[in-house]
């Protein structure tokens, strides 16, 4: 028997460290992704000039500022109101609102500059990310409503109801059972 338990924790030992494995190699490949994006896009064109050294020490450090925001947001979600996934989606939608707002601007109005764009996008972009921050960071105040029956005179008439009610129902059932015979009521 000794055998079979220990066989079983080695199993689910195994399982969970598959699981954090699989989780880390997920993180990690965000990470690099993100790092290789910002590299690419943003920083090549002004410091293509360096030296490879200065590259990786670039790269590093800002893998470093992305895992910081990444444990900074984790400490961040336990203080949301509402369910993870609702505020995943609400701040996903703040990007994707002015994303699709960029797209209609340049199928339906051909004569819109870049510039339009830019400033509109980010304008709505700010203005979704203050709503979702304040929806997600704000405590709401405690209801302190009275329940309407709180003034009630009658101490206990809901009570007294229900209990004649059901003694009355109780009677006339075993009263029709009795004269008429009939057990299937």
């Amino acid at each position: 028997m000794t055998y079979n338990k220990d066989l079983q924790i080695l199993l689910i030992s195994q399982v969970i460290a598959v699981k954090l494995l699989v989780s880390f190699s997920t993180i990690s490949s965000n990470l690099n992704a993100l790092c290789a994006q910002t590299w690419e896009d943003i920083l090549k064109p002004f410091l293509n000039h360096k030296s490879e050294n200065f590259k990786s020490w670039v790269t590093r450090i800002i893998v470093l500022i992305y895992g910081t925001l990444g444990v900074a947001i984790t400490f961040l979600v336990r203080n949301v109101s509402g369910t993870v996934l609702q505020a995943v989606i609400s701040f996903s939608a703040a990007g994707g609102g002015p994303l699709t707002g960029i797209i209609v601007l340049g199928a339906l109005f051909p004569w819109a500059n870049w510039i339009g764009a830019i400033v509109g996008s980010l304008a709505s972009y700010a203005i979704i990310m203050w709503l979702n921050v304040a929806q997600y960071s704000l405590i709401p105040a405690p209801n302190t409503n009275r329940f309407p029956s709180d003034n009630c005179s009658v101490a206990s008439l809901n009570s007294s109801f229900i209990s004649t009610s059901t003694s009355s129902i109780l009677t006339n059932l075993t009263t029709t059972i009795a004269t008429t015979g009939h057990r299937e009521l």
